[in-house]
């Protein structure tokens, strides 16, 4: 049977079997009633009317609540004369009124999973597929963010020696960061050496530190610039990941040699320039770093960039960048953004 006819012959209209059982749901006077007819069994209506505790309810609520019972199969007509019930047992009743539709979810879930079965073994051919494909590819883009996420646990695995990553952006998202504990925990636990580039404005996000403390525990590197490196994740100098065209999501797969040399090498003038990501707030080094991304923001006034794009390469918002940019001006004396960049391309000059 093909997969577009096992989809049809699992059609099961589940809406309809609820609706079916919940609408005997019961009541006060219909749990009375179960109850009388349960010690008198059995029983006729006007019997049933005699009871004190049914003393009150009308003839309309009595009636319906009958049919409700009769619905639920805990009551059934007895002999020939009208209105006289015998009580059922509720695991009959059970048995009566929801073995069929029992039987039919529980056929509906063989096919569901068969269907499910099929899909996941279709999956695991287009992996192997893929990744057949990337061996003959230099450089692939992927467009597809979970493709993305299953090739970084996939290169993951099979690393060996040393994982270079940088994580431009600022603090990153408590989710990210949840997602890569148990992979970097087992990356590090095989012995691979981890260096990772932040920028200095993650060192203010309680949970990138608790982060950092974490991994460096485990013998990770870990240190921060002002201007963040370009995102990679560059796996034993093979194989690297790169962000997407901007705009684009997804990543960019790179296995040209001199291409992932080329990365390493700039990777590693970064890395002998940035600072160690300190294991706590400190006073002096949150002075230090305020004036180096005083200096990083001062370098793109002269190349005449505007306060987004300063916030997007420092990891910042675009309050703070503009609250930098207001101080700097007052140092310089500018009346404007065009008289900074003025003064300060002579004075670099």
């Amino acid at each position: 049977m093909r997969l577009t006819e096992k989809r049809r012959a699992a059609k099961v209209n589940i809406p309809d079997i609820l609706e079916g059982v919940g609408r005997y749901d019961l009541d006060a006077v219909a749990v009375s009633i179960y109850e009388g007819a349960a010690k008198l069994s059995p029983v006729s209506i006007r019997e049933l009317r005699e009871r004190e505790e049914l003393s009150s309810v009308t003839d309309e609520e009595l009636d319906r609540a009958v049919e409700r019972l009769v619905g639920l199969r805990l009551l059934v007509h007895v002999g020939d004369t009208p209105g006289r019930y015998a009580a059922l047992p509720p695991d009959l009743s059970q048995a009566l009124l929801l073995g069929g539709p029992e039987r039919q979810i529980t056929q509906a879930l063989m096919r569901v999973n068969q269907v499910r079965r099929e899909l996941m073994d279709l999956s695991s051919a287009y992996t192997e597929a893929l990744f057949d494909r990337m061996q003959d590819q230099r450089v692939e883009p992927i467009q597809d963010v979970q493709q993305v996420r299953d090739l970084i646990t996939e290169l993951s695995e099979t690393c060996r020696t040393e994982v270079l990553t940088s994580q431009p952006g600022g603090a990153r998202p408590g989710e990210q960061l949840a997602e890569s504990l148990e992979r970097t925990r087992a990356l590090l636990s095989r012995g691979v050496r981890m260096r990772t580039l932040y920028q200095h404005t993650a060192q203010f996000s309680q949970e990138t530190l608790s982060y950092v403390q974490w991994v460096t525990g485990l013998g990770a590197e870990v240190r921060t610039l002002a201007d963040g490196f370009p995102r990679l994740i560059l796996f034993d100098r093979k194989i690297a990941l790169i962000d997407a065209r901007s705009g684009s999501p997804g990543a960019v797969l790179v296995r040209d040699p001199g291409v992932v040399e080329f990365m390493s090498r700039c990777f590693n003038w970064a890395w002998i320039a940035a600072d160690p990501f300190p294991d706590s707030y400190q006073q002096d080094r949150v002075r230090m770093i305020s004036d180096e991304i005083k200096q990083a923001i001062i370098r793109f006034l002269v190349l005449g960039e505007d306060d987004r794009v300063i916030a997007r390469r420092l990891g910042m918002s675009l309050r703070s960048v503009q609250r930098h940019v207001a101080e700097i001006m007052a140092q310089l004396g500018a009346t404007n953004r065009l008289h900074a960049g003025y003064l300060l391309g002579r004075a670099v000059a």
